[in-house]
């Protein structure tokens, strides 16, 4: 009997862990490629990101200060480690650190990097 019960409880496991459902980090919802629009506080802020396993790439452009570049991060499950990198070599480069949140939401917070001017602050993007 209780050999019976663990293996129901396995077979159960094993087939609920199979579906993806709607877990962020299913194989049906974990593509975070596309156009995701936001505020970081100071105004609008663009990204154009490809995702690729658990690599990200793209651009960004910061619309209300008219600056922007390239952007290289890695995905771990819901996780997200961002470097914005300006395409003016004289501006400061970002570091962001941020959540899916859901299939379109993103949240997470900002600082400079190696720079002598100190910005920071939190932005939430939304996918288009």
């Amino acid at each position: 009997m209780k050999r019976q019960l663990k293996c129901l409880i396995v077979a159960a496991a094993l087939a609920v862990s199979a579906c993806g459902g709607n877990s962020l980090t299913g194989p049906d919802n974990h593509d975070l490629s596309g156009t995701w629009i936001g505020n970081d506080g100071y105004g609008e802020i663009r990204t154009n990101l490809n995702h690729t396993g658990a690599t990200l790439s793209g651009t960004w452009t910061a619309v209300y200060a008219g600056s922007g570049g390239n952007l290289t991060g890695t995905v771990a499950g819901t996780a997200l480690s961002i470097t914005l990198m300006p395409s003016v070599p004289t501006r400061c480069p970002f570091s962001v650190t941020a959540s899916v949140v859901n299939k379109t939401t993103i949240q997470g917070t900002y600082a400079t990097m190696n720079c002598t001017i100190y910005s920071s602050g939190s932005l939430t993007l939304t996918k288009r």
